[in-house]
C-alpha cells in the first residue's frame, strides 16, 4: 500500500522500578549527526517499568481494599540508538503517551508501539490502576477513577525526564522535554481530552493530541465541565463499524474543537481494530493509523516536515473520509 499543560513538575515523591534487558545506549551531540534513521520492528526494543507515585491514594473498588500509593505499571517501546529523524533531537526524542481505554491493557498497544519507536518516538502505555483489565477489584466498578487519570499521565512523564537525567538509567539523555504527544483510546480518549483542555488537570507539556473513538462525553461528568475547544493539534480517528462510539459522536467532538484539527472516518474500522492488536498479526488498518499517526506527530510534535497531505490523498484514494482544518481553512 501507498500509506505512506500548565507544566506539572511537580515536587512528587516517585519510586521507579525497571525492568527490561541491560544495554548500552549510544548518545551523541545535539546536531542528530551520525544517528541512524531506521530500526527494524523486531529490534525495539519493549520495557517495562513500574512508577509509584505515593502522594495519591488508590481509593478502595469492590473487595480492594485501596492503597494510600498509586502504582503505574508503564510499558516502553524505543529503539536502541536515538535516530536520525524529526523524532529526535540529536539524542533526545519525543515521548509519546498511548492512554488505554476501559479495561485495557497496555500490551495490546505492542504494534502500535513498535511502529512508533520505529520512527523515533519513545512510546508510553500506562496500566491505570483501576481501569485496566486487571485492577484489583474488577475494572467494571472502577470508572470513576478516571479522574486521577490524567495527573497519571503528567506523573509518568515527570518520572522519565528523571530517567533521562540519571546516568544509570537506560534512557539516560535520550527523553526531549520540549513537548510531548499523547495517545488516547475510547475512555482513554477522555483522560487525554482532560488532560490538554479542562482546567483541572491541562498539562502544558501535551503539544499534540491522537484520538481513537474518543469517550468525549464522558468528559463533564467526571471532571465537573465540558471540554475547552482550545489545545493542542488534534488528530481523531473513527470506524465506521464501530459501535460503542458512533461516527456522530467523533465528528461532534471534532466539529468543537479550534483548528489545526483532523478527523479520518476510516472503512472497516471498529471500536479496537485501528489501534489494538488482539491476533498474531495486527489488523492492516492499524498499520495504516500507524503511518498518519507518525506523519501527524511528525508535523505538529517534532517539526518535522508536512507529508500529510500524501498521507490523505492515499488514504482518500482507498475510500476513507478525511476532514483536516488548518489555520482555519479546510483542506
Amino acid at each position: 500500500m501507498r500509506y505512506l499543560a500548565s507544566d506539572r513538575l511537580m515536587a512528587k515523591q516517585i519510586v521507579v522500578v525497571v525492568a527490561a534487558a541491560s544495554l548500552a545506549i549510544s548518545c551523541g551531540d545535539d546536531d542528530g549527526g551520525g544517528f541512524p534513521t531506521d530500526v527494524a520492528l523486531e529490534d525495539v526494543i519493549e520495557e517495562t517499568r513500574t512508577i509509584t507515585d505515593s502522594t495519591r491514594a488508590t481509593p478502595p473498588n469492590g473487595d480492594f481494599a485501596g492503597r494510600i500509593d498509586r502504582v503505574l505499571e508503564t510499558r516502553l517501546w524505543y529503539a536502541a540508538t536515538p535516530l536520525s529523524r524529526p523524532a529526535c533531537r540529536g539524542s533526545r526524542c519525543r515521548l509519546v503517551l498511548l492512554a488505554h481505554g476501559f479495561g485495557g491493557r497496555t500490551e495490546r498497544f505492542d504494534a502500535i508501539g513498535q511502529r512508533l519507536a520505529a520512527a523515533g518516538y519513545i512510546a508510553v502505555a500506562v496500566a491505570f490502576p483501576l481501569t485496566n483489565q486487571d485492577a484489583p477489584g474488577g475494572f467494571n466498578s472502577g470508572i470513576g477513577d478516571v479522574r486521577e487519570q490524567p495527573q497519571d499521565l503528567s506523573v509518568v512523564v515527570n518520572a522519565l525526564l528523571e530517567a533521562s537525567n540519571d546516568p544509570g538509567d537506560p534512557l539516560y539523555q535520550r527523553v526531549d522535554d520540549r513537548g510531548v504527544g499523547a495517545m488516547g483510546h475510547s475512555l482513554g480518549g477522555t483522560t487525554v481530552i482532560a488532560a490538554t483542555r479542562s482546567p483541572c488537570c491541562a498539562d502544558s507539556r501535551i503539544a499534540a493530541t491522537v484520538f481513537v473513538e474518543p469517550a468525549a462525553t464522558a468528559v463533564a461528568p467526571f471532571f465537573g465541565e465540558p471540554f475547552g475547544a482550545a489545545g493542542p493539534p488534534t488528530l481523531t480517528f473513527q470506524g465506521d463499524v464501530d459501535f460503542p462510539i458512533p461516527p456522530q459522536a467523533s465528528r461532534d467532538f471534532h466539529a468543537a474543537l479550534e483548528a489545526p484539527k483532523i478527523l479520518i472516518e476510516m472503512v472497516g474500522g471498529n471500536h479496537v481494530n485501528m489501534i489494538e492488536r488482539f491476533l498474531e498479526q495486527p489488523d492492516p488498518l492499524l498499520d495504516v493509523a500507524a503511518e498518519v499517526m507518525i506523519a501527524f506527530y511528525d508535523t505538529y510534535l517534532s517539526g518535522g516536515g508536512d507529508r500529510l497531505e500524501d498521507v490523505f490523498a492515499s488514504l482518500r484514494d482507498d475510500g476513507h473520509t478525511v476532514a483536516y482544518v488548518a489555520a482555519g481553512a479546510q483542506r
